[in-house]
Parts: structure tokens; sequence; C-alpha cells
């Protein structure tokens, strides 16, 4: 007995100190709608800490009934459940009161016991632990407690040694209790502390009174707390791994309070508020969810939760000597799982839904999934313990992630809530803490899929901040890969609940920000094609960094990044204001509240407060809102603007950039007139304590009127317009630019389309203007509303020169085609190159039918879509005769491109009223087989396929034994005849290609560069697209003297010039020759393309001749040299080429001019 009692208080001792280390969350609670009262034990406020190794939870079921359940994965784990006198989790209004003195209470309960832990009566067995404020620690062995329970033998044997009936507690009655299950009872009056009352003397021979057994003082009880250990626990630093994990479940029923034991009544709910509430797992975890959805309600929180399931709590894992490892075939723990299904239940019951937030952090992945630097450094944050950042590529990832979301969504679902999942700030980590900030792209899974898919290795960048020229195809697919990962669980997610909603949050500081973050991250971590509007439900902001420091102009425009970028409405925008880290930076609060301010002032969707942790460690309280009548933006005309606050007695203004105060400013009585550019700041003032502020920033702009179908000419010195459309009709609209007054090409120009302060649709969004330096807009407007249409430069230089048009097309689809016989269709109607007009005709007769096209071409479709005859002008037989009566649809449209050689397009169609369509559909097939051709097979000419085939033949000519042995060339033209239609099913039935097995060719714009496999080392010929009398023929260029020929390497696909430079695959353009030719011309999206002012026949020589000079270069760094040319060789004055080479080699990755 002896030993039993020694065990049991070292345990004890060893319980108490496993939970030293337990985070000391500073959290506060509150109060449900004042049904009930606050009193002393109750299961509600109970407290749950455990060791990381393990999880565990507290769930309430009811008041009267709750359970523990968790996971044990370490012989050393331990859970203590804890009443704290000291009420350390609730906001300052929710407090329950320190009432120490437990005299005169008492509890009982049922138990059961299940899983891996101890029964009852074991020397392990679940314990009490008392603190005093004073210090003093007690433990209580509860199995002396289980009233139920068999006569024991210490009390048989002191019956009989003593003389008189010996029970503990007195007069209880023996029953049939069990290690499992029974029924405790807690009289705090007689509360002691030991192992049993009698302890077998082995000198005197019988059971005496135990010297330890103590009763304790419960008159000022700092804390009781229940211990759970798993069986064969070990209390030793270095624990027993268990190799698995080991569920466990205590159920505590029937728990009944009496005597001493009221706090407080609960408090009232406070009003229900706008704000919404943010929360995240690893914060509380150690709450009842019942406690924590009650504080929300008390705090006048509603409708919404955000809830961050974080990054650390909610797997499972198991421990072995070797290490972790996370359970990736389910995804959460039981412990998790238990708590969450609680709190998704308690926020349906109170009338509140529920948005689900992951991220791709975690602290034990395994390590294939981690993102890593190029010298494998792994991409981690500076929490603690520490996450992990996630690859996007990983196989394993996204298969973990399905399961992930769907996890979360079967959750909500059950408990009656729409799922709703949001991935938060989904980022290609860089190592702000290692010099260069690398960038974390270098997982194996990345690097793989890279080369896969492109068919050469990523490049390394050792530093974020490198220059990235060269190397943006290899940027844009690393964001392309972020953003598809989110689509990814956006379907997973929809297929299975169809009701479901997806978003992402958007941390701007860290992605956006010209000032801190380099440009290569903000590529990689922008995935606007895949997150554009409506790609997403909603789309969710944070910006906290810029509040912390007082950035508040960058959080003005974080209010706007949605709108203005991926095309959101402002309702479909989420914001989130926080967070004070720390409780010393309370000034954080101002800027926290103004921001709030400022996200319902933009009529944002919903604006939340981050995060319930910091609001009740703070007492923070919503103050109240400084509304007005008018967003911040810009306004065509004057404005009133009123402000209105219902927690203020009065506000005061300033309209001239000064901060208002007390005794500085304006009192607001009415309305401010707003008649030109402003910066309206205001405060409200209860007493003489500001208790809200809003600054609002509105520019008066002149706006132009644009009317349908009248072109607007303009010919500014600035870098933006604005103009106003107000549509008559509801219906599609086009907005174009085209040559200035039709005779001059302009500047490069890009259109944005905005309702109020949404922004419809840009140019931009399709993948770049209609033209080099063309622009085009397409939208479904309603009549009678009021759009915005800006004309910028994207460039940034402050010229416009263009013609901008509006126009209707209310028939460019089937859907809207216009109803018509035959003779009704004119194709003269079509008011631009863009105008599409649909006619739908009914034919009831198997006649001809013809059609006089002067300017357009003609598509005749039948009713199941497919295209039965095409049709251009002039030519003699624009005739159809349908195969069956029915409808018909006929498409008129002008295929004119505006950045094509007007002759050249007269070319395309003579061609194309000349030639049988199904001709050339036929070689349009099989040259697109072959990998000339990458065009539409549309069955008409176009430019594309115009010069594939000159190209085709000019290869036969050259080295086709056919063609040589019938001593007959073919004409380098791009008729078809039946000959050349011979020789391309040949080639495709022998399974020759433009990729080696007879040629190697380049193709680019008006240039075709091409290399005779069989003849090693000769060089290659280069063509130009080139007019000879009315013919356009790929012709041949001159011997370009030293420079400017290329050798083709089969083995290594590269292309060698005379000068010595290489040039490989490696570019969205499929070769680096292609890459370079790209900066013969303008490139409106990107501002800096700069441009050489030779003609791109030249440009090869032009670098070789530069690289012939590069002794006397510039070294820009590892890859890249300015090399002067002692001449202007750019179209902006530039004297010098930067020539990037991969670092220590001859193999080119791009060239471009620049000034020096």
């Amino acid at each position: 007995m002896f030993k039993k009692w020694s065990i049991c208080i070292i345990t004890a001792v060893l319980l108490l100190s496993q939970l030293s280390w337990l985070p000391q969350l500073h959290i506060k609670a509150e109060t449900p709608p004042n049904s009930t009262a606050i009193h002393k034990l109750m299961p509600k406020y109970l407290v749950t800490n455990f060791n990381f190794d393990m999880n565990a939870s507290t769930v309430t079921v009811d008041k009267n009934n709750f359970y523990v359940a968790g996971n044990f994965r370490t012989g050393k784990d331990l859970v203590g459940v804890k009443w704290e006198t000291k009420d350390n989790y609730s906001h300052p209004n929710l407090k329950y009161p320190t009432k120490p003195d437990f005299n005169n209470v008492s509890l009982e309960y049922d138990y059961k016991i299940e899983g891996f832990t101890n029964l009852m009566d074991s020397g392990l067995a679940p314990s009490l632990t008392i603190e005093t404020n004073s210090g003093e620690i007690h433990y209580v062995r509860l199995w002396n407690y289980v009233v139920d329970r068999p006569a024991e033998s210490w009390e048989l044997g002191a019956t009989r040694d003593v003389g008189k009936e010996i029970r503990f507690p007195e007069n209880r009655k023996e029953g049939t209790a069990t290690g499992e299950t029974g029924h405790i009872k807690l009289d705090f009056n007689n509360l002691y502390a030991g192992w049993t009352p009698y302890i077998y003397n082995i000198e005197q021979r019988k059971y005496t009174p135990d010297p330890n057994w103590k009763k304790i003082p419960v008159n000022d009880i700092k804390s009781i707390m229940w211990s759970v250990v798993p069986q064969g626990y070990q209390s030793s630093e270095a624990g027993k791994k268990l190799g698995k994990s080991e569920k466990f479940k205590l159920h505590f029923n029937n728990w009944k309070v009496s005597g001493n034991t009221y706090l407080m009544d609960e408090p009232k709910s406070a009003p229900s508020q706008n704000v919404r509430m943010t929360d995240d797992y690893d914060d509380i975890y150690n709450l009842t969810p019942e406690r924590v959805v009650s504080d929300y309600k008390k705090l006048g929180f509603s409708k919404l939760v955000n809830f961050y399931i974080g990054a650390s709590h909610y797997y499972d894992k198991i421990l072995t000597d070797s290490g972790v490892e996370m359970n990736t075939e389910y995804p959460f723990n039981q412990g998790f799982e238990e708590w969450y299904r609680n709190y998704a239940k308690r926020l349906k019951e109170n009338n509140m839904d529920l948005i689900q937030s992951i991220s791709m952090e975690s602290v034990d992945a395994p390590e294939s999934w981690w993102q890593r630097t190029w010298d494998n450094v792994p991409g981690t944050t500076g929490w603690t313990p520490t996450p992990h950042l996630l690859s996007f590529t990983n196989e394993d990832v996204k298969a973990f992630y399905k399961k992930y979301v769907l996890g979360l969504a079967k959750i909500s679902s059950d408990a009656g809530i729409t799922p709703m999942v949001q991935l938060g700030e989904p980022w290609w980590w860089h190592k702000e803490d290692i010099a260069g900030k690398p960038p974390c792209f270098y997982d194996q899974a990345t690097k793989d899929l890279f080369e896969k898919e492109n068919g050469y290795p990523m490049y390394e960048f050792h530093s974020s901040t490198e220059d990235m020229t060269g190397h943006e195809d290899m940027l844009e697919w690393l964001s392309n890969k972020n953003g598809e990962f989110s689509l990814l669980l956006r379907d997973t997610l929809k297929n299975s609940y169809s009701n479901a909603k997806f978003t992402v949050l958007f941390f701007t500081p860290s992605v956006i920000d010209k000032d801190r973050v380099p440009p290569m991250m903000s590529i990689v971590n922008f995935p606007k094609k895949q997150w554009k509007y409506p790609n997403l439900d909603f789309f969710m902001i944070e910006d906290y960094d810029y509040l912390i420091d007082g950035h508040m102009d960058k959080h003005k425009e974080t209010l706007k990044f949605a709108q203005e970028n991926l095309g959101y409405p402002k309702e479909k925008v989420h914001y989130f204001s926080g967070f004070v880290l720390n409780k010393e930076q309370q000034h954080v609060w101002n800027n926290i509240n103004e921001a709030i301010n400022d996200g319902f002032n933009q009529k944002l969707g919903e604006v939340y407060i981050w995060a319930y942790a910091q609001v009740i460690r703070d007492g923070w309280r919503s103050p109240g809102l400084l509304s007005t009548n008018y967003p911040e933006g810009s306004y065509g005309n004057p404005i009133d603007v009123t402000l209105t606050s219902t927690s203020s007695d009065k506000i005061i203004y300033t309209l001239d950039g000064t901060e208002p105060t007390a005794s500085h400013g304006s009192t607001y009585t009415g309305a401010i007139p707003i008649k030109a550019d402003t910066v309206v700041k205001a405060i409200g003032l209860k007493g003489s304590n500001i208790v809200n502020r809003a600054t609002l920033n509105y520019k008066i702009t002149t706006y132009v009127d644009l009317k349908n179908l009248t072109p607007v000419d303009v010919n500014e010195n600035k870098n933006s317009m604005d103009f106003y459309f107000k549509p008559d009709k509801t219906g599609l609209y086009r907005f174009f630019t085209m040559p200035y007054k039709g005779k001059e090409q302009g500047s490069g120009n890009e259109l944005k389309l905005y309702q109020e302060e949404q922004r419809l649709a840009t140019n931009m969004d399709s993948g770049g203007p209609y033209g080099a330096h063309y622009a085009k807009i397409e939208y479904n407007l309603q009549a009678g509303k009021t759009y915005v249409l800006k004309l910028s430069n994207p460039s940034g230089q402050n010229v416009l020169k263009t013609t901008l048009m509006a126009e209707s097309d209310f028939n460019s689809t089937k859907q809207t085609a216009e109803a018509v016989t035959w003779d009704q269709i004119k194709d003269h109607n079509l008011t631009s190159l863009h105008d599409i007009d649909y006619y739908k005709v009914n034919l009831t007769a198997l006649n001809e039918q013809t059609i006089s096209l002067t300017t357009n071409v003609a598509t005749i479709e039948n009713g199941n879509g497919e295209v039965v005859k095409t049709m251009f002008p002039g030519n003699t037989s624009n005739s159809f005769k349908p195969a069956a009566a029915g409808t018909y649809y006929v498409k008129l449209w002008n295929n004119k491109d505006l950045n094509t050689d007007p002759d050249l397009m007269n070319a395309l169609n003579q061609l194309n009223k000349t030639t049988d369509t199904s001709s050339i559909l036929e070689l349009q097939k099989n040259l697109q087989k072959m990998k000339f051709y990458f065009g539409d097979l549309t069955g008409f000419y176009n430019a594309d396929f115009y010069m594939s085939l000159i190209s085709y033949k000019k290869v036969l000519n050259k080295w086709d034994p056919g063609v040589a042995i019938s001593g007959k060339m073919l004409e380098e033209d791009a008729q078809i005849d039946d000959r050349i239609r011979y020789y391309a099913k040949r080639d495709v039935d022998l399974g020759r290609d433009a990729e080696g097995s007879i040629y190697e060719t380049l193709f680019d714009g008006d240039l075709a560069i091409l290399q005779a496999i069989p003849v090693p080392g000769e060089s290659a010929l280069m063509l130009g697209l080139s007019k000879i009398g009315s013919k356009f023929l790929l012709k041949e260029l001159p011997i370009l003297g030293k420079f400017g020929k290329l050798t083709y390497n089969k083995e290594t696909k590269s292309w060698t010039s005379s000068g010595g430079l290489e040039y490989t695959q490696g570019s969205v353009h499929g070769n680096r020759v292609k890459h370079v030719l790209d900066h013969t011309k303008p490139n409106p999206n990107k501002p800096t393309h700069s441009v050489f002012n030779v003609d791109k026949t030249k440009l090869l020589e032009l670098l070789d001749e530069a690289w012939s000079k590069k002794g006397a270069s510039i070294t820009v760094n590892s890859r890249a040299s300015d090399i002067p040319m002692g001449r202007i060789i750019g179209t902006e004055g530039e004297t010098a080429i930067r020539l990037v080479v991969e670092p220590g080699t001859n193999k080119v990755i791009t060239a471009y001019p620049v000034k020096l």
C-alpha cells in the first residue's frame, strides 16, 4: 500500500509538471441570453490543455453531460481538464467573478471510460489536482469517491482491525461500479488528499490511519483539474513513442453541482452588429465550443464566422523513434473532429453560417510536400511550432487536400450549414530570413512537372530579387499552378456539394506591394486568370501589416483591389480587419476601427474583425460606424456628402488634409458639397473622446460622352481618359479602338469598363489587346444604366492617340439571330471589322440559294451547329442548296485583322473566292498533323495557313526526292492543287513532321527559318514573306554576310548562329529565337517591352554583332550584359543591347534594346 500511494504522489506531481508549458491564452468569454446562471464547475467553462504531441477536446452535450475525447501518441502524453476560479478566457464584459471558496459545494456525476486510457480503479487512473492560491497542490484519488464501488480490501481490513465499519465516503452503499463505469460524488467539505484513509502497517500487522491522508482546505481554490494519461504512462521527457494514434474518450454524465455555486447571471446578448467574427482552432482548442459560440452571440456577432482550421492540431499523426508521420488517409484526428462537429452544430443553433478556412501550411506534413529553395531549404513561416509551406504541384498534397475540403464540407452539411471553404493565402514562399530572399519554387514535384510540361528544366533563381528577364514563362507557369490548385479544390467541393461556395483569402502586403515584394513573387502569387470573377463565389482580402504599420493609403488600395484587378462586384468582396499580435500594441486598434469603417463605407459585402483571441484578450468592442452616403472614388459630377454616426455626440471634419480634433475642424451640421478633388477627414466624438474616424478621398472627373456607333478621335497628351456610356437598349456592346482617324497607327492602349466601383471587363482579361496597337471589350449592358469606359496607355506615357468606337451587336449569336427571309440577308450592315450578324432562315424548299457578298464572309450552319458552307466576297460559287428543309443560320462577319497587311488580306480573300473549302480544310488538317500549321481548322485561308503552305512547298522543293525526280518544282505560292494535296497526305502517312523527321522549322509572323536534317552542319535557310507583283511568297533572304545564319543541332534541338550564339528551347514561344524576335514589335501587355528598330530578318545578325563586342560590355549581373553598339538600335533611341545568357555559356535567354 505504501508503494501504491508513493506511485500516485509521484505520478500526480509529474502530471502537473507536464502542464507547465501549456499555452496561456489571454482569452475571455461571455454568457448566453440570461436563461441560466453561471455557476462553479459549469462544464461550459472548463478549460482543456495538453502537450503538443497529443490532441484532446472537451465537448458539452448539454448542461449536465459532456465528454473528453482525443488521441494519445506517446507514453508521456497528458490532458488536463480544468476549472479555473479566475476567468482567464472571457471578454472583460463577460468574465465571471472570482470566488475561490468551495465550502458547501458538492459535485456528482457518472463516468464512462473508453479507449487507450486507464480505468478508474487503476494506479494511473484519472485523478483530481487541486491548486490553492497560496501555491499548495493536493492530489485526489477519484476512485475513493466512486460511491457505488464494491467494498475494497482496505475497507474490510480496517473494519476488522478498528472494530467498527469503515467505509469511504461514510455511509456509502456498495454497488457494482467498475473501472469503466460508476458514480462519483465529491463533497468539498470532506475532500481528502491521499491514496486511502487506512493503510496496512507491516510492523503492527494491521490497518492503521494513513498519516498522508489529509483534508484539503477548499476556501481559497485556484483551480481544479481532472488529469488523464495513456495506458503505460511514462513521465520521462524521452517518453516512449507509441507508433500509433490511440483514441480515448471519457464521458461525464448527469453532472450535478449544488450548494455554494452561484457566480453571476449570464450577461444578456449585445445587439447584433454588422462586423463578422473570425476565429481559429489553434488559438481556442482548449475552450468548449459551447462557450465560444455563446460568447460570439453575447458580444453581438451574428450571421457568419470565418474559422481557420489551423496548421498544427486538426490532423492525426503518429510518433516513432524516427520522427513524426502525418496520417494522410483521413484528414482529422478524433479530438479535433469531435470539437468541430459540436462547434458547427452550435453555430447552426444560433443561425450562423461558417466559412471554413484552410491554408497551405502544416507543421507535420511529409517532407516531400514542402516547398523548397534551389538549395533544398524548406519554406517555413516564423510561427511556433514551425509550419512548412506546401507545394501546389505535388500529387499527394492534392489528394490530401481534396479529402480535407470534403471532410470539412461534410461536417458543415451534417450540421445543416451550406459548405463554404476558403483557401487562405495560397502562395509560393520566399525566404526573407536568408540572404537574397530566395524563392521556394524547387520541390521535386514542381521541378519534375515543369520539365515534363515544358521540355526543359526550371531555371534556378538564387534570389527573389534577380532579374526575371527570359524566365517570365516559368513564373507564369508557377502562377498558373497556384491558381489551378484553387480551382481543383473548388471543383472537388462543388462536384460533391452543388450548393457549396469556394473562395480564397488574399494578403495584399505580401503579394502586390511594390515597396516590399520582389516582382517575381507578385507574379507567381497572383493567378489572375484562375481567380478572376466569377471563378470564385466571392473574394476575401486582408492587409493587417498596413494597419500595424500605419500605411492607411495602401490599405485604401486594398479595399478596391478585387474590383479593379479581378472584376468582383463590391458586394462579392469580404474584408478582414486586424490584428493586434501583442497586447502592447493597443494603438493598432485605432487603425483597425478606421479600416472597418472604410470597409463599410466602400459598401463591401462583409467586414470581419481578426480575431476572437485578440478581441477577448483586449476587450475590443465595435465602436460604431462613421458612415457616408458616397463611397470614396471618382464621380463625374459634384456630389453632396452626408456623414452619420449613431455612436457619437457630434462629428468634426476637415477638407484641407489636416487631422480633425476636438478643437480643430468644422462641426458637421449638414451635407458637404464636393465640387473638386477633396479629401474629407472626419471624427466622431463622444464627449471629448474620439470613438470613430473616416478618411474619404473624392475625385470629381470630367467625363466625355460616348455615343453608340459614333467614333471619337482621341489625340491627347495624357495617360488616361474617362468616357460615359448610357445604352438605350439592353444587349451586347463592343468598345474598341482603331487607327487614328482611320489612317494613323496610334499609341498602345488599354480599355477598362466600370459600373460604379466595379470593374466589369478589360481587354487584358482575354489575354491582351485585339492587336498590337488596338484594344477591344465586349460586354452585355443594361439599358438606362450609366457605365464608365477608361482609356489608358499601358506604357505609362502621357500619350493617347487612337479612335474609340462603341457599337451595339444584338444579333451576334445564334440565340439572338434575326429571323429573316433569304433575300433580306445583307452583308453591308456590318458596322466594323468586329461586328458579327446572325440571321435565322427557315427553308422549306430545297432550291438553290445565293448571296451577293461585297465585303464580308458568310458561314452557313444547320440546326445541329454544323458548318455546311463558307462563302467569300466575289466568289462565283456563293450559292447554297440545302440538303434538307429546316432552320439554317447565316453568320456574316469580316475576316480582316487590324494587324495584317491589307494587300495580304486581299490575297487571302481572292484565294478564298477561288478555292474549294473542303480542299483548304483537308490541307489544314494534314499540315497541322505535320506541325507546320497551328491555327484553327476553318476551311478558309488565314495568314498562318497561307504562310505554312508556302513554307511546306519551299521545303519540298529543296529536300524532297520525289519533287527532284519529277523534274518539276512546285510553285512556291499558296495555291492548292492535287499535287500538293498528294504530297501532304503522303508525308502524313510516312510520319514526317516539322520537328526533325525531314526538317526543323521556326515560324515568327512573316519570317520562317528552315533547317535540313540530312545535311549535318548545313546553315539554315532564312525566308521572308515578300510581295512580288501581286503574289506573296516566302522568299529566301540574301546571304547575311558574316552574321545571322543558323545551324541546327538535332540532338539538343538548338540553333547556333554564325557568331556563336546558341538558341535553345525554353520560352512560351518554344525557342529562344522566337523569343528575341518578339522584340521587333511592340507589346502593349508589357509596358517595359523595348523594341529593336531593325527588321526581324536583320535581328539575328545584329545580335551576333553584339556578341562579337562583348569585351566592351557593361556587366549587369551574372547573366546580363549591356553592350554599346555605337548607334541607335531601338525605337526609343536606345544605343545598347542587353544580352542575357546562361551564366558562363553562349546560350541566349533574351536580348532587347536599353539606354545607357
